[in-house]
């Protein structure tokens, strides 16, 4: 199985998020390792081969340079997909497009991105979508 501080790294390289939950990482790092069709492990190597220390810049463009249209390229760029997609919607698909929900959808990624909590989720009572909300923006 892939080190965890790799698979962190290398997650924190591909989503632009900072200071994952080593226990979340963990946990997607072993399903993204069981899923059928990625290889995490393989990606996780490309990753240390094209790793600059001073660069995330130009890590990240070696990498993605090893995504051609050969069948590893093509493999390497789903496995990649894959961890952005685990980490920003906390869900899979394997290759045989089997989703799988990856159980930590209110720790997930993309709310971060939009500044919201996750949709389908709210802190307020119920029934506080339903009044109008005290602030409102003047202008069109």
């Amino acid at each position: 199985m892939a080190s965890l501080r790799d698979f962190m790294k290398l997650s924190e390289l591909l989503t632009g998020l900072e200071l994952l939950d080593p226990a979340i990482a963990d946990d997607y790092r072993r399903q993204l390792d069981a899923a059928s069709g990625l290889n995490l492990r393989e990606l996780i190597a490309v990753y240390r081969e094209v790793l600059v220390d001073e660069s995330e810049e130009k890590t990240l463009a070696a990498l993605l340079a090893r995504f051609g249209g050969d069948p590893r390229g093509q493999r390497l760029h789903v496995t990649a997909q894959q961890v952005v997609r685990i980490w920003y919607l906390s869900e899979l698909v394997d290759a045989n497009g089997a989703l799988s929900v990856a159980g930590h959808y209110l720790d997930s990624g993309l709310p971060e991105v939009y500044e919201a909590h996750p949709q389908g989720f709210s802190r307020g009572r119920y029934g506080d979508w339903a009044q109008r909300p005290r602030h409102r923006r003047s202008g069109p």
